[in-house]
């Protein structure tokens, strides 16, 4: 779907832009801002003056923002959207990132948002790594950061304690435990001939 009154109230606020005045005629006063943690401003956001005053002031860090809505669903107040963050930062770096927004509507105005988005824009210098898929950008500072860590050495190898064999070569076994490994080495020398023989009668049938 992708039409209806309250997804219309939906493409309003991505049409605002910015503009507070038409964000304030689609916002309800007692709205709840949802938005994943990593993303400028993100957090727990209650009514529409803290939305206006904590959130939206990120704005100022890029000179075009723009949500682009790619599919528009609606179930009875709720409207999901999935979609891209298009713009560039003042520093003139461009980016484009995924989004997913929960809307949940009511007398014609968004009471709650919950939002997620992967790589999160940031004012921070961004980069279009080639090697991603859809065009996804990632910060050149975090990679930098990566490419910086260094691998945990691994702990150091523990030795195995000597096998009886070995000791009896180095004449730490006594009588009794040699009489032990030879009946071993005859088990095992038996059990080899066995499955030498099963294998060669299976290879005549």
């Amino acid at each position: 779907m992708s039409h209806s009154p309250q997804i219309d109230v939906v493409r309003r606020f991505y049409d605002a832009r910015g503009d507070l005045d038409v964000i304030r005629s689609v916002v309800a006063e007692d709205a709840r801002w949802d938005v994943t943690e990593g993303f400028p401003n993100g957090g727990v956001h209650e009514g529409l003056d803290r939305i206006v005053g904590d959130f939206f002031p990120f704005l100022a860090d890029f000179s075009e923002f723009r949500c682009i809505g790619d599919a528009f669903y609606e179930d009875g107040d709720q409207v999901i959207v999935l979609g891209r963050y298009v713009g560039t930062t003042t520093k003139g770096n461009q980016f484009t990132s995924r989004f997913a927004h929960f809307f949940t509507l009511a007398a014609g105005r968004i009471t709650h948002l919950r939002q997620t988005s992967a790589p999160s824009p940031s004012p921070a210098p961004w980069r279009t790594d080639p090697l991603a898929p859809c065009g996804k950008s990632f910060s050149s500072t975090r990679n930098a950061s990566w490419a910086r860590t260094t691998p945990t050495p691994l702990p150091p190898a523990r030795s195995s304690p000597p096998s009886r064999r070995q000791r009896r070569l180095a004449g730490d076994v006594g009588v009794g435990q040699r009489d032990d490994l030879a009946m071993s080495n005859v088990a095992d020398v038996s059990a080899a001939r066995s499955v030498g023989l099963l294998l060669s009668t299976m290879g005549r049938l």
